[in-house]
């Protein structure tokens, strides 16, 4: 599942490493904190984890099992706990174009549907004529119910009557998927903040989980996308995609922390059923876990 963190796992390696080794490497901070940069983590996160090493009593240092037991609680702290609260019925999916929102949104649909819930899927991006398409295909495909707009029509049209269907077939769940918003462009985000305006009069401002897809192959830049979408619209959670690709991870950290906002999901391959709600301590476990290459060696 997680494909993309080779470069992160390999610094939490060379990390413990180097601690058991030689406790005196904690002081080396330039050395340590260029090894989280290439993961990219960013100089924030980077600067909290050396801060954090340089607490703790040095002599916990002297077993790497220890060692690893300490880090791992405190980057599993770092992203933060575990949402509690389940998804709100209607999931309004919102990032940059590219992100992969649209296949994301067959995904989601589809591990609800295979959990018993009703699901109507909403095609509003209609500013890309492709996007809608692909999404149909998608629904079709997997058999799951979806409302299209047509090309140029005001996508706030579309979830609106997606809203009433929703009431009359007495779905679980609405899945919108939206046009692909540049982060920069003001614009395009106030035409986002009217859909979710329109959610809010016809079911009520807490019916909505409002989730930004981020692609996880795009790295530091991810966080300036989910600063400005988090502030235009409030954020309820963040689902990573691509992460089977060749990132380097240190992102989510990155995410969770500066902006306190929990992981949901992540996605991992092509297949409609490579979703899964994201674990922080599965995920923690594996970037310290050795890999069989390295066990071989």
């Amino acid at each position: 599942m997680f494909g993309f963190f080779s470069s992160l796992k390999k610094t939490c390696h060379d990390l413990v490493a180097r601690i058991t080794e030689n406790k005196n490497s904690l002081h080396d901070h330039e050395s340590i904190k260029k090894l989280f940069l290439e993961a990219d983590v960013g100089p924030a996160i980077a600067n909290t984890i050396i801060s954090f090493l340089h607490k703790q009593d040095q002599k916990i240092f002297s077993d790497p099992q220890h060692t690893q037991k300490v880090l791992h609680d405190y980057l599993v702290n770092l992203l933060g706990a575990a949402p509690t609260a389940p998804l709100k019925p209607i999931i309004l999916l919102v990032g940059i174009n590219g992100s992969g929102k649209t296949s994301a949104a067959a995904k989601l649909a589809h591990t609800l549907t295979a959990n018993s819930k009703k699901v109507l899927l909403v095609a509003a991006d209609t500013f890309r004529a492709a996007g809608a398409a692909q999404l149909v295909t998608l629904a079709h495909a997997h058999n799951l119910p979806i409302i299209s707009g047509t090309s140029g029509q005001d996508p706030a049209t579309v979830v609106y009557q997606a809203c009433d269907q929703y009431v009359t077939k007495q779905y679980d769940y609405m899945i919108i998927d939206t046009a692909g918003r540049l982060h920069n462009n003001e614009q395009l985000l106030a035409e986002l903040a009217k859909i979710k305006h329109i959610i809010n009069k016809k079911r009520g401002e807490e019916s909505t989980s409002t989730l930004l897809v981020v692609d996880t192959m795009l790295g530091q830049s991810s966080l300036a996308q989910a600063t400005l979408f988090h502030k235009t619209l409030t954020i309820d959670g963040i689902l990573m995609t691509k992460t089977d690709g060749a990132a380097r991870g240190g992102i989510m950290f990155a995410i969770a922390r500066g902006l306190n906002l929990p992981i949901r999901y992540v996605t991992y391959g092509e297949s409609i059923d490579a979703i899964a709600p994201f674990d922080a301590q599965k995920f923690v476990t594996s970037l310290l876990t050795p890999s069989i290459d390295k066990e071989r060696a």
